[in-house]
């Protein structure tokens, strides 16, 4: 199990008859970018304001015990026992600069991006693809197979498995 692990996860699920998944990726790359351009066109006040919400958000007092409780567990669920989380989030929110805020951006969605595409394409679409009317936008195997997966990556040693 892993824990204390920090980063973010898109799943997106479409089932569109109209849109190639190709089309989908593409305009999850344009809202990363985007995302980019905005923190990076933040005047200072902009930013303070964000700072201040997020500090407010924080420090939220619980509605009810049942919040504070799941908040302890979740705690002890994840073997981290942080119980003044809050505090030192608040307390390291205080140190953040613009300038973090958009090293930590580019790095996250640009530089150091991992990424992991399955489209499964309706009949429509695979027909388009396989005649080459639609091309990838980035470079990537087409698998159709487990097996075709696992001797793609070398972390499978067990072939049989899906035999």
């Amino acid at each position: 199990m892993l824990r204390s692990l920090v980063g973010s996860e898109m799943c997106i699920r479409d089932r569109s008859t109209t849109a190639h998944p190709k089309y989908l990726s593409e305009r999850i790359s344009a809202c990363t970018e985007l995302l980019i351009s905005n923190a990076e066109a933040l005047t200072d006040e902009e930013f303070q304001k964000y700072i201040e919400s997020v500090r407010l958000t924080i420090l939220k007092k619980h509605l009810n015990i049942f919040q504070e409780a799941g908040l302890y567990w979740s705690e002890v669920d994840a073997h981290d026992y942080a119980f003044d989380r809050r505090e030192r989030k608040v307390a390291a929110l205080k140190t953040l600069t613009k300038e973090d805020l958009i090293q930590h951006l580019k790095q996250v969605f640009t530089e150091q991006r991992r990424c992991l595409e399955v489209h499964s394409l309706a009949k429509v679409h695979q027909d388009a693809y396989e005649s080459h009317e639609i091309k990838p936008s980035r470079n990537f195997p087409v698998i159709r197979s487990a097996r075709a997966f696992q001797k793609l990556h070398s972390t499978y040693r067990n072939l049989k498995a899906f035999k």
